[in-house]
């Protein structure tokens, strides 16, 4: 597929930038790939709209405050840490990338600093803290809000109780993406409680990384390649979901991270509980455990569009979109949702 295939006109007034007042406020596009047809919801009614043999499937990470604002000599810097090899030792994305130059000095707040020790491409920087990172996240790290939300450094600090409240599942539990597995978000205690009272749910772990949100750069998607990310699916749990799915049960992913770990298990003989993925899903895909999805609105030529488009048929998608944009539904991490069964 070309990567042009995936774009569509969308008016930036519709990128919602601040989550509904209530997680389960959001609206919800249903499409039913059956037959293409199209209706909307609130979020509250996905109990109702749920198949009555569906079990649920949901990503359990923890999304850590990896965002930093800092300083280097009289400039204002920011960085996101990626993931840390050694405990006083980060991998970040670094911004602006010219000022990190190989032997900077980075200051923080509460007399933390680090050192630019090593540079790589893209703007990716590693970084010698003179503690251990996991405190300085602790202390001074933000939610690590995509860049399209637009949070400066004093928006970032003004609504920083809001996103670290609201850029985290309810059910998060082991730490270590990047980013969150936006689908999630729209579940508040209450609903997932009521969804639980009648459908089977499990968890498996997919740690959410840069792969998720790089760009396609290419116009063949074939030749974009996909990052590694961390996968996570406990032995009870892998032999639940070819269980569930003997006993006629269908699997309904909650996210695109949830359908990118599966399908990376069932395409792993030895069923590995921890591994490293690099699968990327587009149109030609042919699906081993995922039956139904709930997922966000994406960006125009994303990996994560041409996942949907795969799973649900580029045209039907593309229409789905079409019909969201016209209805004025809200798009990315902190929009609406769609449910695709």
């Amino acid at each position: 597929m070309n990567l042009a295939a995936l774009d569509f006109a969308l008016p930036p007034q519709l990128l919602a930038r601040f989550p509904a007042a209530r997680r389960e406020e959001s609206r919800l596009l249903l499409l039913e790939r059956a037959c293409g047809r199209i209706s909307h919801h609130s979020f509250r009614d996905l109990p109702g709209l749920l198949p009555d043999r569906a079990l649920l499937v949901f990503n359990n990470t923890r999304v850590v405050q990896a965002r930093f604002f800092a300083a280097i000599g009289r400039r204002r810097v920011e960085f996101l840490c990626l993931r840390t090899p050694e405990p006083d030792c980060a991998e970040v994305l670094a911004a602006p990338a010219r000022v990190f130059r190989l032997g900077a000095l980075v200051e923080l707040d509460e007399g933390f600093r680090a050192e630019v020790i090593a540079c790589g491409p893209g703007g990716r920087r590693t970084l010698r803290f003179n503690r251990p990172v996991a405190e300085a996240m602790a202390a001074l790290g933000f939610p690590p809000l995509p860049p399209y939300l637009k949070r400066k450094r004093e928006q970032a600090i003004q609504h920083a109780e809001l996103d670290r409240e609201r850029y985290q599942t309810v059910f998060a539990q082991v730490s270590g993406a990047v980013a969150a597995p936006t689908a999630g978000l729209h579940f508040s205690a209450a609903l997932l409680e009521e969804i639980r009272a009648n459908h089977e749910t499990l968890e498996i772990t997919l740690h959410v990384g840069e792969a998720t949100f790089k760009p396609i750069s290419v116009a063949d998607l074939d030749a974009h390649g996909l990052g590694e990310e961390t996968v996570l699916v406990p032995a009870q749990t892998g032999q639940r979901l070819y269980r569930a799915r003997s006993e006629g049960k269908t699997l309904l992913a909650v996210g695109t991270t949830v359908v990118r770990a599966l399908e990376s298990y069932a395409r792993r003989p030895a069923r590995e509980e921890c591994f490293a993925s690099d699968l990327f899903i587009k149109p030609g895909h042919d699906f081993a455990l995922c039956d139904h999805l709930l997922t966000n609105f994406h960006l125009p030529r994303s990996t994560l569009l041409a996942l949907v488009s795969a799973f649900a048929g580029h045209q039907q998608v593309m229409t789905a979109y079409k019909t969201a944009v016209a209805e004025g539904y809200r798009f990315y991490s902190y929009g609406d949702a769609m449910l695709i069964l």
